[in-house]
């Protein structure tokens, strides 16, 4: 009786799907939407394989007329200040990264947890950092004349970034709904630490929301500075 009941159940169920034709104008859609993404790095390629004076001559087009390698000839004279470039860009992102997803998740725990006085305060001051931004010209003030971070230093491309409002409260969302209280308090009875239940409790049972604040924070460094 059970396995009739069961399989009624299973004809009655009806698969929404798209027609054939409706499947096929999505996925041609589709298909031009990402060629037309790609398109402006493939011109991009063909660019740079293009004589020059043909570019000159006839301008830019996706069938040159002849081709040339002027361009990399042009860049390899400054092989030595492109890897120094690349270097440093890599060297923000990395530090910057890994400053910042520590400092975050630091203060993303600490406002997370019932126990901490002080949680409602640095809560509204995360918030209002997030929603009112001074501007350009104070950001400059602070950096150069209050950090002392002149345009000769590296950290002035690391420090301003220190901090995301944004991570801090995804964070403490994702702490408060992760790791219940139960489990650290019992770790406090058993004689841990706080910073021992954040390295070895915590911060295992986070990798999910770490490993997004992650490549949020190392997106934000690259594209900001680079």
């Amino acid at each position: 009786m059970a396995k009739k009941i069961q399989k009624a159940k299973i004809d009655n169920v009806g698969i929404h799907s798209f027609s054939k034709k409706a499947d096929i104008f999505f996925s041609i859609i589709s298909g031009l939407l990402a060629f037309s993404c790609i398109l402006p790095f493939i011109f991009v390629i063909i660019i740079s394989v293009t004589d020059e004076k043909s570019i000159v001559q006839y301008g830019y087009s996706f069938f040159p007329s002849q081709f040339g390698l002027d361009g990399f000839e042009f860049l390899a004279q400054f092989k030595d200040k492109i890897l120094q470039a690349l270097f440093i860009s890599v060297f923000v992102t990395v530090v910057g990264t890994l400053t910042n997803v520590f400092i975050t998740t630091t203060y993303a725990y600490a406002i997370s947890r019932s126990t901490f006085k002080y949680r409602k305060f640095f809560t509204i001051f995360a918030l209002l950092s997030m929603l009112f931004n001074a501007g350009l010209v104070p950001g400059y003030i602070v950096v150069t004349q209050l950090l002392h971070l002149g345009d000769t230093t590296i950290w002035a491309l690391i420090v301003p970034m220190l901090l995301s409002p944004f991570n801090i409260m995804l964070m403490r969302s994702f702490f408060k709904k992760t790791i219940p209280e139960a489990i650290l308090e019992s770790a406090r009875i058993d004689g841990a630490s706080e910073a021992r239940i954040f390295f070895q409790i915590c911060l295992p049972l986070s990798l999910p929301g770490i490993a997004t604040i992650t490549l949020l924070t190392a997106l934000g460094f690259w594209k900001d500075w680079f």
